[in-house]
């Protein structure tokens, strides 16, 4: 998971983790507004900050944080976004995540619908904004 120097995560030093995070984030909003979704695969070749594979631990690690600062701040998840080209709903992980916190997921395609609703409905009536930024 991570290495044994602090300020180093899979390889990526505290501020570019966070810089990708950010762009991963700056990627998935304008998608909540045109209710769309985005595959793991394109999501990683669309970030320019620096190299993930969409396969790589850091990536999901970084989706996982990514989903749990919004939840932290009072948004729903824009992890909900990021899907499987073959079925178009997200990854196992997501589903282990929100089980994790206390979700009703024994029926994953209505949890996914009601997440993916809040994601669009939130982002379609709010801005981005400084202050939305987690630090």
């Amino acid at each position: 998971m991570t290495t044994a120097n602090p300020g180093i995560r899979y390889d990526f030093a505290d501020a570019d983790w966070e810089a990708v995070k950010d762009e991963i984030r700056e990627i998935l909003i304008p998608l909540a507004r045109m209710r769309r979704t985005i595959s793991y695969s394109d999501l990683s070749m669309q970030i320019r900050t620096a190299y993930v594979h969409h396969r790589a631990p850091a990536f999901h690690e970084m989706l996982r944080e990514l989903c749990q600062d919004e939840l932290d701040a009072g948004r729903p998840s824009l992890g909900v976004l990021v899907v499987k080209k073959q079925t178009g709903r997200c990854g196992a992980g997501f589903y282990k995540f929100a089980a994790a916190k206390g979700e009703d997921v024994t029926d994953p395609e209505a949890y996914w619908q009601r997440e993916f609703e809040q994601v669009c409905e939130y982002w379609t009536t709010h801005e981005p904004v400084p202050d939305d930024e987690v630090v």
